[in-house]
């Protein structure tokens, strides 16, 4: 796709591992089984690597996670992003 922030929301789904012959690419999982205010930091964390390493066409002004349902593990990333360049792209995944 040659659309940065799909681009982005698509690393943003991608777990470490489920990428043949790139098994680095994607966030690491096993946090989720951490403490909610670790796992939350450590996940903003592993996002901004992976968009940092992989996506080299944005900037990331700012990333978060809100809990919709922290009990059961469900987070969703809350991304500002810009593109090198250019506008910025707000989004909610």
């Amino acid at each position: 796709n040659d659309n940065p922030k799909v681009c982005v929301m698509n690393l943003l789904r991608t777990k470490m591992g489920e990428v043949a012959y790139d098994r680095a690419r994607g966030f690491d999982s096993s946090v989720m089984d951490r403490p909610t205010t670790i796992a939350i930091s450590e996940y903003v964390e592993d996002a901004k690597r992976v968009i940092s390493d992989y996506e080299p066409r944005v900037d990331v002004e700012s990333i978060g996670l809100r809990a919709a349902n922290a009990l059961n593990g469900n987070f969703a990333f809350l991304s500002d992003i810009k593109l090198k360049g250019e506008e910025e792209y707000d989004d909610d995944e």
